[in-house]
């Protein structure tokens, strides 16, 4: 069960939306945005460090809806390199949620 059925990101897994950083970068904008408390979305993060690709996927998609959406069916706005800085600048701001 999604804890956050409310929230849908969509991903689209060919292009540089499909990296890590920002589709776990995604998930918490979408929490934030959403008035999720920022310990809680720290959570998310404890979760998700350290761990392979298919978990950070499978741990996403218990917390928020992902709709995995293909190029060649939907026009896509590629992501910009302000918007993967501002994805990267969020997961190291909750970097303080993860046990090293």
């Amino acid at each position: 069960m999604v804890k956050y059925p409310q929230i849908t990101i969509y991903i689209d897994m060919q292009s540089e939306q499909g990296n890590p950083i920002s589709i776990l970068g995604e998930a918490i904008v979408a929490l934030e945005e959403y008035g999720v408390d920022e310990e809680i979305r720290g959570q998310l993060i404890k979760e998700v460090a350290n761990k392979d690709y298919n978990h950070l996927l499978q741990t996403i998609e218990e917390w928020v809806n992902v709709s995995y959406i293909k190029a060649k069916k939907y026009k896509i706005i590629k992501a910009t390199n302000e918007d993967y800085e501002y994805s990267l600048q969020v997961v190291k701001k909750y970097s303080e949620f993860i046990a090293v």
